[in-house]
């Protein structure tokens, strides 16, 4: 079963960690970010839990933010990672 650890409260930092999940180029600051967002319960958290498990294009992303919206025991489904394409020669 999940481990349920966190605290019911807004931090103060939040819109930092809220940038960190937005920067595209690094898929290890949005790894950091869920991180950070599985440790709070709050609105926003859950808002971009939800976004990164849905529009991420790292599977190790959404599989993080899925695993973390689940401890908190939202019912969430995750989809299918894609296969990688494979060369013909």
């Amino acid at each position: 079963m999940a481990k349920k650890d966190f605290e019911n409260k807004k931090p103060n930092n939040i819109a930092e960690y809220i940038n960190l999940a937005n920067e595209i180029s690094d898929y290890q600051s949005r790894l950091k970010a869920i991180g950070f967002l599985s440790k709070h319960r709050c609105f926003e958290r859950k808002k971009e839990l939800y976004r990164l498990m849905k529009t991420d294009r790292i599977f190790e992303v959404k599989e993080e933010a899925f695993r973390a919206l689940q401890n908190f025991g939202e019912d969430v489904k995750l989809t299918k990672k894609r296969k990688e394409s494979q060369l013909k020669l």
